[in-house]
């Protein structure tokens, strides 16, 4: 028997729901209902997963539920939540990504096919494997990053296919079979690839007395000259329902808060842009409310919600106001703008009042920190 070659990266074919009936007859159902809405024959769905081989040492990687708490045992190295995120507090709806080091994947012996060898580049199986840890991990069975299909299995392993460089050029399932939320995957790792041309570009702005701060994927500045046509494009872009939630009335003058978010020196305060990539994503403010209080606001584009950019525009919101010598800032915010609370909320230290239907929470501003301490 030939031996096994030192590196490799291989695909795998899985029929969905190979060792079980439930998930087979509730892919068939789906499959039913998705080729008669789009006006196709039904396919075969698959289950991709991936086997590495590398430096002596196999690994599987896959997406899976997760049964018990002993994640270690199988090389879990992220979970997610399933349907929805509130309901992923409970194991029952959350999955695993497993990169599992001598593991397993069940059904593998019932892939359809041998598996399509995508690489024997060790430098190739190192990099997938370190890019497990980080693959991205949105709600399960839901399009939450308007990717274009719903996120799932197929979605993690060609976005690890995509994100190590690997061509994915003519990989499909067998045919007459489907792989749902390939695409997804696919379109994730388009888009972090765009970011990291963007942020390339982006450290060798110099752009007067800007700082950039980075957070993730995010990158946040102040609002500079020079600034409005950005800010058009993020408030600009906002539903009826975030104006109102952001400026507590329905019928504000749009252009009018716009030439007020890019000019807030005017009243004495600052502000915030954060960027992914080249895309403005959020705008904070921090407007003086006397000798030692601000008040704050901020706004997230909606399909970049969620995602930590509202908590680091506060936490820079923050510094700038210990910069200033101030002692708090707070928020005024409608009841019904739970995001803006749970921000708020979850920051720590806090204090909150109600007037007139307002609640208004009040955060202590972080000590301030001398030039050349420490």
């Amino acid at each position: 028997m030939a031996q096994p070659s030192p590196a490799a990266v291989a695909l795998y074919w899985i029929p969905l729901g190979a060792g079980g009936r439930v998930v087979a007859f509730n892919g068939r159902a789906f499959e039913a209902i998705q080729a008669a809405w789009q006006h196709r024959r039904r396919c075969d769905l698959y289950h991709a997963a991936l086997v590495v081989e590398c430096d002596g040492e196999r690994h599987t990687i896959e997406l899976a539920p997760s049964p018990d708490d002993d994640e270690a045992s199988r090389g879990v190295v992220a979970t997610g939540s399933v349907g929805s995120r509130h309901l992923g507090r409970w194991r029952v709806f959350r999955y695993e990504v497993r990169c599992w080091r001598g593991g397993t994947i069940p059904d593998l012996g019932a892939a359809v096919g041998p598996p399509r060898r995508l690489s024997g580049d060790p430098r190739a199986a190192r990099r997938l494997l370190d890019l497990v840890a980080t693959v991205p991990t949105p709600v399960w069975g839901r399009d939450e990053l308007g990717a274009g299909e719903m996120w799932n299995s197929n979605s993690v392993t060609a976005w690890l296919i995509a994100s190590d460089g690997l061509s994915t050029d003519g990989v499909r399932p067998p045919d007459g079979g489907r792989a749902p939320g390939w695409h997804a995957g696919l379109e994730l790792a388009r888009r972090a690839s765009r970011q990291r041309h963007a942020v390339a570009k982006m450290r060798q702005v110099t752009a007067g007395n800007s700082r950039w701060t980075r957070v993730g994927e995010v990158w946040i500045r102040e609002v500079r000259s020079g600034d409005e046509a950005a800010i058009d494009e993020l408030l600009g872009g906002l539903d009826a329902e975030s104006r109102y939630r952001r400026w507590f009335t329905g019928g504000v003058d749009i252009r009018g808060a716009e030439d007020w978010a890019a000019h807030p020196e005017r009243v004495g305060g600052v502000g915030l842009l954060a960027f992914i990539g080249e895309q403005p994503v959020g705008h904070a403010v921090l407007i003086p409310a006397g000798d030692e209080r601000a008040e704050v606001a901020f706004e997230v584009a909606a399909r970049w919600r969620r995602r930590g950019i509202a908590t680091a525009l506060l936490n820079r919101l923050l510094e700038l106001a210990a910069d200033r010598g101030l002692r708090e800032v707070y928020a005024d915010v409608l009841p019904e703008n739970a995001d803006m609370l749970a921000v708020l909320r979850e920051h720590g230290e806090h204090a909150e009042s109600r007037d007139e239907g307002i609640v208004s929470v009040t955060l202590p501003a972080p000590p301030r920190v001398e030039s050349g301490a420490g």
